[in-house]
């Protein structure tokens, strides 16, 4: 099959995801089809191949992939890339569509009486009906796939149902193919001829295979990485987590349905055993080919089965499998592109905390004259707020902070961007409310007190003082109580998943924090960077704990509990 060879300028639209824009547009007709629906799915692996032989999907496994446990539910975050369509429809039952490249747009752009939209039967339905999903059309046929960003990554949330001359539906009926998408042999999932069974091809990174221009078939590193993503919590490595994150809520035999947390909406649509052989599994096993090739009667696939949670990568060029088509990265190379945030998925920073603000909103800023630091500002009612952490660390005036704060990881670079971590005692400054001359207070580690409705200036700047837990709650009942609250305070995008709406423009970010044990129980360690975002009160809940707000990547709640005094948290300042 010829490609269109493409070049491609990449925007940056919405929540940081990268879209490949062409600069050259196609002009194709496409037949007006009947809606079948909508459907969509991303996810990464890891794996470990080990064996030459030739296997089947069905049971023998060259390699079992390593991923990693994750929170709860990720990044229903809107995946959905805004961009505009130019559609006019003719009499002659034809739309003529200029059309670069296949772009992510916002889910609902295409309409479903004039484009065949994919079965959405699979989909997470919350993330659905949220509109949460991103949609893309297949210009060549005029199907409509549904999209879900994982990490930096656009995957296709469902199986690419585009037909070529061998490609085949579950048991050769076309009602498989509208449920399931279509099954392909290797060589036509990597749109090349020579790479049939028996013969072996060597090919390039980045191959776009069977998918549309902009577009490209996952390498098995890709999987991969979608694996450990989806499988990691803290630094906690689990396969056991990955396939049950990815799973759909539906249609797996037995008790094999998933949580489907990120929407990736994996599910079970079976195999074919050879070109003249019969279909499997379906209900069963979900299959979908690689662009990594093993040798020359094996090319690599990922599988994931009713009745386990981790997922596997194995090897054959033989059977007939599906085909889930991945957005072409900002790397020319096909190595993830790096977005904007606090920490990626291997730990870069980046070192502008304003690439974090939310762009509709109108912010001030304050100087704190202390070391000429400068804040963006957001207002709510009658409240000022900084919108973003305090990055404070003179401990010479401020003798309170003397091995009390810290960068995320000990990395300077972490604090230019999400603010430092200090503990409970450093954020009220409690050496100052030790020492001053009107009513001294002993706070602190082992030291219960109660400022009532005095505001306690901590580390902030003159005129500004460390919010108490009054007030964070009266921030969580403005935006619509705790169970909300945390989508409208979260920024835009920097979250590893569920990046929030960012109403008012507090952008809080996922900087995590600094733990440690006083019995010893356990090493200090910092975690939970691209996850939670924590933040002090001034009240304190007794000689132990103090309150802060916490809020998470895996759903829309803020939290305000009493935790440990010795945890390192960042800080945000209210004007008085």
């Amino acid at each position: 099959m010829n490609k269109r060879i493409a070049y491609f300028s990449f925007v940056c639209i919405l929540l940081s995801s990268f879209i490949a824009c062409g600069d050259d547009p196609l002009t194709v007709t496409i037949p007006e089809n009947s809606s079948e629906a909508e459907s969509s799915s991303s996810v990464e692996s890891s794996s470990d191949s080990s064996s030459s032989k030739k296997e089947e999907p069905s049971e023998k496994s060259s390699s079992s992939a390593k991923s990693s446990s994750s929170s709860e539910k990720a990044q229903s975050s809107s995946n959905s890339l805004a961009s505009s369509s130019s559609v006019s429809s003719s009499s002659s039952k034809n739309v003529v569509e200029n059309y670069p490249d296949a772009e992510v747009r916002v889910s609902g752009t295409y309409d479903c009486s004039k484009y065949s939209c994919v079965t959405t039967e699979f989909l997470n339905q919350n993330i659905l009906e949220a509109k949460e999903y991103g949609e893309v059309l297949d210009p060549r046929d005029g199907k409509v796939y549904k999209t879900v960003q994982i990490a930096s990554h656009v995957w296709m949330a469902q199986n690419l149902n585009y037909e070529t001359e061998e490609s085949y539906c579950y048991k050769g009926e076309d009602e498989y193919c509208a449920k399931y998408g279509r099954l392909y042999k290797w060589s036509d999932a990597v749109d090349s001829a020579e790479c049939d069974y028996g013969t072996f091809c060597s090919l390039s990174t980045n191959v776009q295979g069977v998918c549309p221009n902009g577009w490209h078939l996952p390498s098995e590193e890709e999987w991969k990485k979608l694996f450990e993503f989806i499988g990691t919590y803290g630094s906690t490595t689990n396969i056991m987590w990955a396939g049950k994150k990815l799973k759909s809520r539906t249609g797996w035999q037995g008790d094999g349905n998933g949580a489907d947390d990120y929407g990736f909406s994996a599910y079970p649509t079976g195999y074919k055993v050879s070109v003249s052989g019969k279909s499997a599994m379906e209900g069963t096993n979900m299959y979908a080919w690689t662009a990594t090739e093993y040798a020359k009667d094996g090319a690599k696939y990922v599988k994931m089965s009713h009745n386990l949670d981790e997922v596997g990568v194995y090897q054959s060029k033989e059977a007939l499998l599906s085909v889930r088509c991945l957005k072409n990265s900002r790397s020319a190379s096909g190595e993830w592109a790096i977005l904007p945030k606090f920490q990626s998925d291997y730990g870069e920073v980046i070192t502008s905390k304003d690439d974090y603000l939310n762009p509709d909103v109108y912010y001030d800023s304050i100087v704190d004259p202390r070391d000429g630091q400068v804040y963006k500002t957001a207002k709510i009612d009658s409240m000022v707020w900084m919108a973003q952490n305090l990055n404070y660390a003179d401990s010479a005036k401020t003798p309170s902070l003397l091995g009390q704060s810290w960068c995320y990881n000990d990395d300077d670079s972490y604090c230019k961007v999400g603010g430092r971590l200090y503990t409970w005692a450093a954020a009220i400054d409690s050496v100052k409310l030790a020492t001053r001359e009107n009513n001294p207070l002993t706070c602190g580690l082992g030291e219960h007190c109660k400022f009532n409705d005095e505001k306690v200036q901590g580390l902030c700047p003159d005129d500004w003082h460390l919010p108490s837990e009054r007030e964070w709650y009266s921030i969580m009942m403005k935006l619509g109580t705790q169970t909300g609250a945390g989508a409208a305070l979260k920024a835009q995008h920097g979250w590893r998943a569920r990046n929030g709406s960012d109403d008012f423009g507090f952008s809080f970010l996922p900087v995590g924090g600094r733990f440690s044990s006083r019995d010893g129980s356990y090493p200090d360690n910092f975690n939970y960077a691209g996850e939670e975002a924590f933040f002090w009160a001034s009240t304190s809940y007794d000689d132990e704990r103090a309150y802060r707000m916490n809020v998470t990547y895996s759903g829309d709640i803020a939290h305000l509990g009493y935790y440990p005094k010795y945890f390192g948290h960042p800080i945000r300042c209210v004007k008085n």
